[in-house]
């Protein structure tokens, strides 16, 4: 009986087989290279203008809603605010209801935002009775007090306001529909702690009848600025209480921010001036109507080759900028030193905000 006989491949053979299979890798790794370098760019891309629109669209709400209650009366503007809290009187510089604070050489700057909460605070009411400078008495006579709530914050502002004068705080413990004859609650009790009749925070001779009060439920104050450490957009909270800042960490890969006050300096209720000088002046607040915002943001994703070889820009139409450039007719932003910034992508969001308070207000 005869056997078949076994053959198998030759060393030649699985040679010419092994180069094949080696250059099909090779080929699919290129792709595959190829491919993920196209997905990076994009998503890279994606990443950045997804932070830099979020961050861009926070500031802007927040903006367009800033010196609501506070600027209803425009003697506000300007007028120092105490408050008396746990025993501790303190003061609430109150210029305007948006400062910016100039970073330094083109570094980021912060944006300090506020306004009230109260349902009724568009409207300042008058008082009809003198209120004494003391609050030994535990009630304020109002015109139209329907709006106000138990708990919100009412503030005082004398006519006219002076060196002499400032505005001032004290807590309603009683719903306006439920008052008699316009006459408000103010009593000191635990779920009043802004109430303190052992220490008197009016100016002297207290406010008069006629002078105004605003209702602002409570106040919103917020910073926004840059931690240049972590690249993460930040937020500080504080109240007229005095106590420490509660801070909160808002968007990552944030490189940059920067903002500019926009002026109506001739008073048409047209903006012409652009800058983020601070101004001097109660009269010079007022003049603020816009704010000109612009947020640079980066991908999370370093990349070996370099991917942005000029440093971005945006739009803050101000000639006098020291980063402003005749030929493109924008600002540019500074980044960090070194190159390592040049080995990711960026996108820049920009708008112009109008602060409407501040219109309605005139």
């Amino acid at each position: 009986m005869h056997t078949r006989k076994q053959t198998g491949f030759t060393i030649v053979e699985l040679m010419v087989g092994i180069t094949l299979g080696l250059l099909s890798t090779l080929v699919v790794m290129q792709v595959f290279s190829s491919s993920e370098g196209q997905k990076r760019t994009t998503t890279g891309g994606s990443d950045a203008q997804t932070t830099s629109s979020l961050a861009l669209y926070t500031l802007e709400r927040e903006l367009r809603g800033a010196g609501y209650g506070l600027t209803s009366n425009q003697s506000m503007v300007g007028c120092n605010i105490k408050a008396r809290y746990g025993g501790t009187t303190n003061t609430l510089a109150f210029n305007s209801p948006v400062v910016i604070t100039d970073g330094a050489s083109g570094a980021s700057d912060s944006i300090r935002i506020f306004s009230g909460t109260a349902a009724a605070a568009a409207m300042p009411v008058q008082l009809r009775d003198d209120m004494p400078d003391s609050l030994s008495s535990s009630t304020f006579k109002s015109f139209f007090p329907g709006g106000i709530n138990n708990g919100d914050l009412v503030v005082f502002i004398p006519t006219p306001v002076s060196s002499s004068t400032w505005c001032s705080v004290i807590q309603a413990t009683q719903d306006g529909k439920n008052s008699t004859n316009g006459n408000i609650s103010h009593v000191a009790t635990s779920s009043a702690p802004y109430n303190d009749a052992s220490t008197n925070i009016f100016p002297s001779g207290g406010y008069k009848a006629n002078d105004y009060f605003v209702d602002i439920g409570q106040l919103v104050d917020h910073t926004y600025y840059l931690d240049q450490t972590t690249g993460t957009l930040k937020m500080d909270t504080r109240d007229l209480s005095g106590a420490a800042a509660t801070t909160s960490e808002v968007f990552s890969q944030v490189v940059n921010m920067q903002a500019k006050y926009g002026k109506d300096t001739n008073g048409d209720n047209t903006v012409d001036a652009w800058n983020n000088s601070t101004p001097a002046t109660a009269a010079a607040w007022l003049q603020i109507r816009a704010v000109r915002l612009a947020v640079l943001s980066r991908n999370s994703q370093w990349d070996k080759n370099v991917v942005t070889s000029t440093a971005p820009s945006w739009d803050c139409a101000d000639s006098g900028d020291a980063n402003w450039s005749s030929s493109s007719s924008k600002c540019t932003f500074t980044m960090p030193s070194g190159t390592d910034w040049q080995h990711y992508r960026y996108k820049v969001a920009e708008t112009v905000v109008p602060l409407r308070n501040m219109i309605w207000s005139q």
